[in-house]
């Protein structure tokens, strides 16, 4: 499983034939599917975009470490890509966007307190992780159009942490497969990299 960044400068926005529309999530879902050459319905899809001053930032975790070609064609650019790896003893920060929900009447209701969510996470993450510090930076919602032109909206919580890998074959199984729900939207990828 590979790591995929790729970068959108805002002065290539501009002049871009086709035009990324990041805030259209359906959209871009199908976009990194076309683009990394993934089966929507028996892979897991993991993407996230970042905002930064100097662009936009768009990670993608897939089985093939290359995008298609005509990247220019939508404003991007090719940055790098690594191989996912993990090691026991292996201690690593990370950071994940996803949707903190319980289970309620057939329904995902997003958790209301912050150390519930904490604790979503936290749960989630000691069965192959050990030494656990998780902060949550924040808390936002992701607005989503319908084709019938209404919209719905996801909350979800942005974390930081700390750990150490226990069980390195469970961390990047669950790493693969994501972290809580709303993934065609841009959650549950984890990104981690290790620490002295």
């Amino acid at each position: 499983m590979f790591m995929t960044v790729l970068k959108c400068d805002f002065e290539t926005m501009k002049t871009a034939k086709y035009p990324m529309f990041f805030n259209n999530k359906d959209f871009l879902h199908k976009w990194v599917t076309s683009q990394f050459h993934l089966d929507r319905l028996n892979e897991t899809i993991l993407y996230r975009v970042d905002h930064k001053s100097d662009g936009i930032y768009l990670y993608v975790q897939s089985k093939d470490p290359f995008p298609r070609k005509n990247l220019e064609n939508a404003g991007m650019r090719f940055l790098f890509s690594f191989e996912l790896q993990a090691g026991n003893d292996f201690p690593c920060e990370f950071q994940i966007s996803c949707t903190p929900n319980v289970s309620r009447n057939k329904k995902k209701l997003f958790i209301k307190d912050q150390d519930g969510r904490i604790e979503w996470l936290k749960q989630r993450l000691a069965p192959f992780m050990s030494n656990l510090y998780v902060a949550e930076m924040q808390t936002d919602k992701i607005d989503v159009k319908k084709k019938d032109g209404t919209t719905f909206s996801i909350p979800y919580s942005e974390f930081k942490g700390y750990g150490i890998i226990t069980d390195k074959d469970a961390f990047l199984n669950a790493v693969q497969n994501g972290f809580g729900h709303a993934k065609n939207y841009g959650m549950g990828l984890m990104i981690y990299k290790p620490v002295a």
